[in-house]
């Protein structure tokens, strides 16, 4: 929520900045939003920029079982190497407002400049852009009393550079749209219908592109109900989706064979049904439990089916799999919430159950950036012998049952409050356990659980915050695990 497209009447002249230094990659940022408006007519606009260097650690940069994996692998301490980035953006924006509604248009872009970590001497170089169309109509009629639109097209560009050389280029163009219809009520029932599209396209040129080019077109409907009942509300939603994903097919050539690295064209459309059933239960103003429940399916991105070359940004040979269905998932979570006028604070549990979670596994095998299975690799110089490839991890997106536990909590207390002087104290924690039902191993790229405290001071228009976060090193880990680092 940025109000790049203001919502409601700007009078006169506002703004704010925010300029941050330190942390472990001794970042330097700034930013700073200005608005103005007559009371109908308001603009917006915003710019930001952020510079990091390497990140601090504690240690070596790679693990030991990287470093068994790939001798030729520099190792270093206490920092990590090509993980710096500069970043710089902003957005102008501009709406017409009413009593019952508004319409507005903005343009943002970005630059960023970012190392891959994965591989010390490459950069990526990226640019995106996007311009956005939104307006809202309210008491509109006795049944359909409101309505909302947006519209936005989207490109986006980035390089992968080494040692100043561009490898490869992707991009990525599309558009996506989202009508949302609200309604009196019928009976206790009081809610929205709306629907969604989105159509994107996606290349990759270069001897590295690990993608074909391709093209995903979504089209979906959506609606929302809620009814009250005292203490008590119900509420229910439900969503069609449906998503075509179309591979050009072609690419570069395997060497081996001749024959082009990925399938040729084809199309895989999937019809993607989701649903939840919730509850809210106030015992008392101020405290309350919520209940939810949902079943979910979604399409396979066009990545996880197509997928089959080296991945410079991961430093590996990804494959994916054009068969794969669908992915569903059933979950439940139940959170207890106490909120005053001063004081705030929420736990939740959370259980996920995947019939075929789609993610990464290590495949257990080499290959030459060129795609040859298993390289010899004689003198250990990580690179193929005769072509000269570099030899890469083979990681395949995977379908497995999964269960997904967890814990969330935070709280916000107001510890001081002086004349116009308020200082507040947050806490957060949360955890995630997640398993591989077919082997009962962890499944990769799971974050520990983290602990966080923070000080919020406010004085008038005037504001400081220090927050301080320890995350647990990582410790559930199996052989199929695809080392981060």
């Amino acid at each position: 929520i940025d109000n790049r497209i203001p919502q409601s009447p700007v009078q006169g002249f506002t703004g704010r900045g925010e300029a941050r230094a330190g942390g472990a990659e001794r970042e330097t940022a700034g930013s700073v939003v200005l608005e103005t408006g007559d009371g109908r007519v308001a603009l917006h606009a915003d710019a930001y920029t952020r510079d990091t260097d390497d990140l601090r650690i504690k240690g070596p940069n790679i693990s030991p079982r990287l470093q068994q994996a790939d001798p030729a692998r520099a190792v270093t301490f206490g920092t990590l190497p090509n993980s710096a980035a500069r970043a710089k953006g902003g957005a102008l924006g501009a709406s017409m407002t009413w009593d019952r509604g508004y319409a507005g248009v903005s343009y943002a872009g970005t630059d960023t400049y970012y190392g891959t970590v994965a591989e010390p001497n490459v950069v990526i170089d990226m640019q995106s852009s996007r311009l956005d169309f939104a307006g809202e109509l309210r008491d509109i009629g006795s049944f359909i009393t409101g309505a909302k639109f947006k519209f936005g097209r989207t490109h986006y560009e980035h390089r992968e550079v080494d040692l100043g050389i561009v490898g490869t280029t992707f991009r990525s163009t599309g558009y996506d749209s989202r009508v949302e219809l609200t309604h009196a009520k019928l009976g206790p029932l009081h809610g929205a219908i709306g629907a969604q599209f989105g159509d994107v396209d996606f290349s990759a040129q270069g001897a590295e592109a690990f993608i074909p080019s391709t093209n995903t077109r979504n089209r979906a409907m959506f609606l929302f109900e809620d009814a009250k009942f005292g203490q008590l509300t119900l509420s229910f939603g439900a969503r069609h989706e449906r998503t075509g994903v179309r591979s050009d097919g072609g690419g570069p050539a395997d060497p081996a064979t001749g024959n082009p690295r990925f399938d040729p064209a084809q199309q895989r459309d999937f019809n993607a049904n989701s649903g939840s059933l919730g509850a809210l239960w106030r015992f008392t103003p101020d405290v309350a439990l919520a209940v939810n429940g949902t079943r979910t399916e979604r399409a396979p991105t066009f990545y996880e089916l197509f997928a089959n070359g080296p991945h410079v940004a991961t430093n590996a040979y990804e494959v994916g799999n054009a068969a794969f269905g669908k992915e569903k998932s059933t979950g439940v979570d139940v959170a207890l919430r106490w909120k005053t006028a001063k004081h705030s604070a929420s736990v939740g549990v959370f259980q996920n159950r995947f019939q075929n979670f789609l993610t990464l596994f290590n495949a257990g095998n080499q290959r030459g950036a060129d795609g040859e299975l298993n390289p010899v690799d004689a003198d250990g110089d990580g690179r193929a012998d005769g072509s000269g490839e570099e030899i890469l991890r083979e990681l395949q997106y995977r379908a497995v049952p999964a269960r997904f536990r967890g814990l969330e909590a935070e709280g916000k207390f107001r510890v001081l409050e002086q004349g116009a002087s308020m200082l507040d104290v947050n806490l957060k924690f949360d955890s995630v356990r997640a398993d591989d039902l077919s082997t009962g191993q962890p499944l990769p790229r799971i974050a520990p659980w983290r602990f966080g405290v923070g000080l919020d001071y406010r004085r008038n228009a005037f504001g400081g915050r220090l927050d301080i976060t320890r995350d647990r090193k990582s410790t559930r880990l199996n052989s199929s695990h695809i080392p981060l680092s």
